[in-house]
């Protein structure tokens, strides 16, 4: 196809008219343009894909391409590289008067397509009846009365084309498909960046199930809080250790589960070990919404979410039955030192006595 550009004008010589016809021949400009275009509009294809599953689209996407800028083909396919144990080669096929289908390739095709993808260099047959370098013309030829076949390579395979005519891709036409290959790598990165988004989201998903799990199900009480928003999230436990809904803790400071003797100590314990990059550990006493005081352990630490917001962790260990037994243990002791203390007094009172 060729774009002339035609502007003409009258011309007068004395009583004589003459048509003055000017043409311009604009091929070159116009089909680089028409390319440019589609071009465009495959790349915004490829950034529109949503899902790995659209692949499939842009293929057929690339087809309609090549038929927009004026190829003049019978096939063309997309052969991808599958390197696991055995390589394999699966393709894409788009024939003329054919349903598009994925299919795998013959073992001999596999080890061509490999073989153009290692050298790296677009392979152009131009008539497999006059040369078949790559004893093609069995499979192409006599099969689908193939002519000529180009192959362009890519990072994960080569795209494509063929034509029942000898000869049949200008070097406009190789140099489009050498483009189309250059976005067919972009799109199957685009595919493996959407892939891993999609299994990261999923890891995440479940990962985030899991810390849900744990956290409302800890039988510690556990609290995240911030300096600005104070209490963010808390547990059941901590629900019930305080005596409240979880929803009443949301928004409330973390000093105000503190008793207010102890508040300011325990304060300044946390803030002196998160200065120092320690985990905290400090023993308070909390308060419950009916006024009860609560003994409690608590561990820690500070969490940087990288986008300059920090939150702190607070796990609290109701430690009543532990200073219970802890007294208890202290009286036992006082006790058994006062009982040893008055036999020792009895023994020296009888051996006094007794020496009398």
């Amino acid at each position: 196809r060729r774009y002339i550009e035609m502007a003409g004008r009258v011309v007068y010589s004395g009583d004589d008219r003459q048509a003055l016809i000017l043409q311009r021949d604009r091929t070159h400009q116009v089909t680089a343009q028409i390319h440019q275009e589609a071009l465009s509009e495959l790349r915004g294809a490829v950034w529109d894909m949503a899902s790995p599953d659209d692949i499939d689209g842009i293929i057929r996407a690339m087809r309609d391409t090549l038929r927009k800028c004026g190829v003049d083909f019978f096939g063309c396919g997309v052969n991808l590289i599958d390197m696991g144990q055995t390589p394999s080669v699966r393709v894409y096929v788009m024939q003329t008067g054919d349903a598009d289908t994925w299919k795998e390739e013959e073992p001999g095709v596999v080890s061509l397509i490999q073989r153009f993808v290692c050298d790296g260099k677009t392979v152009y047959r131009r008539d497999l009846l006059e040369a078949d370098s790559f004893s093609e013309k069995p499979r192409l030829h006599r099969q689908q009365q193939v002519r000529s076949v180009l192959d362009v390579p890519f990072s994960h395979g080569t795209l494509a084309i063929n034509s029942v005519e000898a000869d049949a891709f200008s070097p406009v036409d190789i140099g489009l498909v050498e483009e189309m290959a250059q976005i067919l790598a972009e799109t199957l990165t685009r595919a493996d960046d959407l892939a891993r988004s999609k299994a990261a989201a999923g890891s995440l998903l479940a990962t985030e199930s899991r810390y849900r799990a744990l956290f409302h199900g800890a039988s510690d009480a556990v609290i995240t809080f911030a300096r600005t928003s104070g209490i963010v999230e808390a547990n059941e436990a901590a629900a019930q250790l305080i005596g409240s809904d979880v929803s009443d803790l949301i928004g409330r400071r973390a000093v105000d589960i503190i008793h207010p003797d102890h508040w300011r100590r325990a304060i300044v314990t946390w803030q002196h070990q998160i200065r120092a990059g320690r985990p905290v550990y400090l023993e308070t006493v909390m308060v419950d919404r009916d006024g009860r005081q609560v003994p409690v352990a608590i561990d820690g630490s500070r969490v940087d979410l990288g986008d300059e917001t920090q939150l702190y962790v607070i796990i609290a260990r109701d430690i009543s039955e532990r200073q219970r037994l802890e007294r208890l243990s202290r009286t036992f002791a006082r006790q058994s030192e006062r009982l040893q203390e008055d036999q020792r007094r009895q023994i020296a009172r009888a051996l006094h006595d007794g020496g009398n």
